[in-house]
């Protein structure tokens, strides 16, 4: 017994003394063994909201891989398909000297004014496992469709007046005010700050009538995927953690009678206010 004890002891000490050899030692990634036939493949971006035109029957994703060489083609797994609403590809192939292809997934059957979730995701043989926090890319893709009916109210112009320590950076572009026929009490102001960028505003609450008379209601407006609401370009700075205005849907007015909107919008960042809008639409 007393030999078994002092065994246990000796071996003991050596793993202690293994485990403080290796601490401190900083440690390498390693690359997949060639015989594995693993290639890295992965999504450039996942976690898109898609608004799509009622007549649209496809969306397109595109598919990165870290090596170039050779044609390649790679399974897609449809791992989560709402309603069976999405026709997925089986396989996407890379060209040799390509390290992006792209792939058309049906979306003919989406009902109008539904949403609709999708992710998508690459076997295992064709990414890295261990790949280190930090690398780009992601081995699912997830999406949410909505297909959404407009109706143009009013032409006019869109003042963006997005400021940033006293400095304007919107300008004043022409625009639509639309109203969404396949949601209840949704509007946006079409081409905003450009061609594609659109601000949407959710109705809060009941029509109102303000002192004049005039009709008017309160909304919010949501942030975009991208972080900032108005899809001003201000990518210099850190919008990870923005907020949206919800607090602020009182001083938020359209009259959409007369095609008028004022917007009043905050951004918070790091428990302060880092920029602001006071923007207005005007029909023509």
């Amino acid at each position: 017994m007393k030999r078994y004890i002092k065994y246990l002891l000796v071996l003991s000490a050596g793993l202690f003394v293994m485990s403080c050899n290796q601490k401190g030692e900083e440690y390498t990634w390693g690359e997949p063994d060639a015989e594995d036939g693993k290639v890295e493949v992965f999504f450039a971006k996942s976690g898109e909201a898609i608004e799509l035109d009622p007549a649209d029957e496809f969306i397109t994703v595109t598919v990165n891989r870290k090596d170039a060489t050779g044609d390649l083609s790679v399974p897609i797994v449809a791992k989560w398909n709402q309603n069976g609403v999405f026709d997925v590809p089986e396989t996407v192939e890379f060209a040799d000297g390509s390290a992006t292809a792209t792939i058309d997934i049906g979306v003919k059957s989406a009902l109008v004014g539904e949403e609709y979730t999708l992710e998508i995701g690459l076997p295992e043989d064709n990414y890295y496992i261990y790949k280190p926090l930090g690398v780009a890319g992601a081995v699912s893709y997830k999406c949410t469709i909505q297909k959404l009916k407009w109706t143009d109210l009013f032409t006019g112009t869109y003042m963006c007046n997005f400021k940033y320590q006293s400095v304007r950076y919107g300008q004043d572009l022409p625009a639509t005010l639309q109203k969404c026929e396949s949601v209840e009490g949704r509007y946006r102001i079409k081409d905003a700050t450009g061609p594609g960028y659109h601000v949407v505003m959710n109705i809060v609450g009941d029509l109102k009538t303000d002192k004049n008379g005039d009709k008017y209601y309160n909304f919010t407006v949501p942030l975009s995927p991208s972080g900032i609401a108005f899809m001003v370009p201000i990518s210099m700075y850190d919008v990870s953690s923005w907020q949206g205005n919800a607090a602020y849907a009182d001083y938020n007015v359209l009259y959409p009678e007369v095609g008028y909107v004022d917007i009043w919008m905050a951004y918070r960042y790091s428990g302060g206010v880092l920029a602001y809008d006071d923007d207005y639409f005007i029909a023509d």
